[in-house]
Parts: C-alpha cells; sequence; structure tokens
C-alpha cells in the first residue's frame, strides 16, 4: 500500500518519471501483481516513451496469467507493440484484440499493420472480417485500404471494386478517383 501511495504522490505531483520508477520498483519486489496495475504501468511505460518496457509487461502478464486476456489487455500490448514499431510482433495480438471487439475498427487497424509488412492478403483477409463485423466508423477508407492491398498484389478487377465501393463515401470518392486512375494506367502498361 505504501508503494501505491507513493506512486500516487509522484503522480499527483505530476512528475510521472518518479510514479513510474516507484511503480516499477514494487513489481520487481513483487508487490504490483494485479490486472489493472499491471496494465497501468504499460500504458505508463507508452505515455513515458518506453513502449518497449510496457510491451515487455504486457507480455509477461498475458503469458503467466497475470493479467487477463481481455480485448482491452490484447489492445494495450499491440499498442505498446506498434509504438514500439514491432509492426510483425503486434499482429497477434491485435488479431485476438479484434476477435474479440464488437464492431470491425479493430480488423481496419490490423489491416493496417498488415499493409505495413506488405501482407496484402492478410490485409485483405483482416478488412473483409472488419466488413462482415460491420460499424465501421470510416467505411470509405477501408475500401482504400482493400483497394491498396489488392493494388499491391496485382489484383486489378478486386482493387476496381473496392475503389468503386470507396467511391460511394464522400470522404474518399477523389482518392478512389486517383487510385482508379492508377489501377487502369498499370493494367494498360503491363498489358493487362
Amino acid at each position: 500500500a505504501y508503494w501505491a501511495q507513493m506512486a500516487a504522490i509522484y503522480s499527483a505531483m505530476d512528475n510521472m518519471p518518479k510514479s513510474l520508477a516507484v511503480q516499477q520498483l514494487a513489481k520487481t519486489e513483487g508487490f504490483v501483481t494485479e490486472d489493472r496495475d499491471l496494465t497501468r504501468i504499460a500504458q505508463m511505460f507508452m505515455v513515458e516513451g518506453l513502449p518497449h518496457r510496457g510491451a515487455a509487461v504486457m507480455k509477461q502478464g498475458l503469458e503467466d496469467g497475470a493479467i487477463e486476456p481481455t480485448k482491452s489487455a490484447y489492445q494495450t500490448y499491440s499498442d505498446t507493440l506498434l509504438q514500439s514499431r514491432e509492426w510483425a510482433l503486434a499482429v497477434e495480438p491485435l488479431a485476438k484484440a479484434a476477435e474479440l471487439e464488437e464492431n470491425g475498427s479493430l480488423y481496419v487497424r490490423l489491416a493496417q499493420v498488415n499493409l505495413q509488412l506488405g501482407n496484402w492478403g492478410d490485409a485483405r483477409d483482416s478488412l473483409n472480417k472488419a466488413f462482415e463485423k460491420g460499424d465501421l466508423n470510416d467505411e470509405g477508407q477501408a475500401w482504400i485500404l482493400f483497394g491498396i492491398a489488392a493494388a499491391n498484389d496485382k489484383k486489378w478487377d478486386a482493387a476496381m471494386r473496392a475503389f468503386d465501393r470507396a467511391g460511394n463515401f464522400e470522404g474518399t470518392r477523389e482518392v478512389a478517383g486517383k487510385w482508379k486512375g492508377y489501377i487502369q494506367r498499370e493494367k494498360a502498361r503491363l498489358g493487362g
């Protein structure tokens, strides 16, 4: 309890590095074992620019059962990995979070990570799951991503269909048109 109080005092004084140091020391000594406390430490590491340390806390907690495998926990874990630019490592926890999410928004995020990695087919699979779950914040942008993944895979017809769908949304109409022009030029250039 004293460790928590000391961390809270430093936090109230707006001294997050000392608050985090106290919490990390308390964790190392075995005094911090609760799911919410471990997750808070991981989030604080992210805020303080040390996401790789937060990722280590989340990984260990999820592996040893100290952190319950919830959507929120997997999302925090993937966030720490993404902030650490560990794109490939973020795929698995993000996929687990997306599976547990009610809407398709995290599948769109997973598709973005797969695009970053050049995994075009995986990106399209993630977006198909996003469309299946529905309730997307920006469906037009999701169709743009699908089209980009298909275009990079030279699946021109699928890309054109995706950009046609994206063209139905005011916010993505112009971008979709530009991509359609690009695909037409590429098809003509490659003779197909």
